[in-house]
């Protein structure tokens, strides 16, 4: 088992940095890389979210459809995909389902936002879509009839959203202080120092 549980990475995180967190809901590492920016309670934050490679088709998962986590081979018969399909091939599952919300990256991802020195994270939302495919396999065949009778309007072939889930966690404003106090306080007294020394060397070169 490979990755953290996401409450915190190696320190001094850049632009070009990448992390693994282990995702017990889909039983495997899932790689983030970073995004963008972010502040939380006067700290700042690179944006991580998950790596594009994360969501293609990958026999070693047995994932066959893009966007999606396949569950069925660890006994849970379900796919697992970001919210309303959001990073999948949208449109085509959009067009067997009616009502169905479309996807927005900011609101409906899952994001780490860590503050890069010491990579801890600040903030973290964790969001996905648990969803059954009814597709025309064995076991539907086996239960045509049934299928037929009791559920006449059943469409198959089809990705059927179940349910949304959110884990979500951010760091409050009492720790946010004392981070604030003891982290950059101290970080600014180093980079103070650092000046002074260097402005010293100068005059003496001088």
């Amino acid at each position: 088992m490979t990755g953290t549980d996401g409450t915190a990475f190696a320190p001094g995180l850049t632009f070009n940095s990448k992390v693994q967190v282990w995702f017990p809901q889909t039983m495997r590492p899932e790689m983030f890389h970073v995004t963008g920016e972010a502040e939380h309670k006067g700290i700042q934050c690179l944006r991580f979210q998950l790596t594009p490679e994360m969501l293609q088709v990958d026999p070693a998962f047995n994932n066959l459809y893009t966007g999606f986590n396949n569950m069925t081979t660890l006994g849970a018969p379900v796919f697992i995909s970001k919210y309303y399909f959001l990073d999948t091939d949208t449109s085509y599952w959009h067009s067997s389902l009616l009502g169905m919300k479309l996807p927005t990256p900011v609101t409906n991802d899952t994001v780490l936002d860590v503050e890069p020195m010491t990579g801890a994270t600040m903030s973290a939302k964790k969001r996905i879509q648990l969803n059954v495919f009814l597709s025309n396999d064995t076991y539907i065949a086996a239960n045509a009839q049934n299928m037929s009778l009791y559920y006449p309007n059943v469409r198959r072939g089809v990705m059927y959203p179940l349910a949304l889930m959110e884990e979500s966690a951010e760091i409050t404003n009492n720790l946010a202080d004392e981070f604030i106090h003891q982290v950059y306080f101290v970080y600014r007294i180093q980079m103070a120092s650092i000046w002074v020394c260097l402005g010293a060397a100068g005059i003496l070169t001088f």
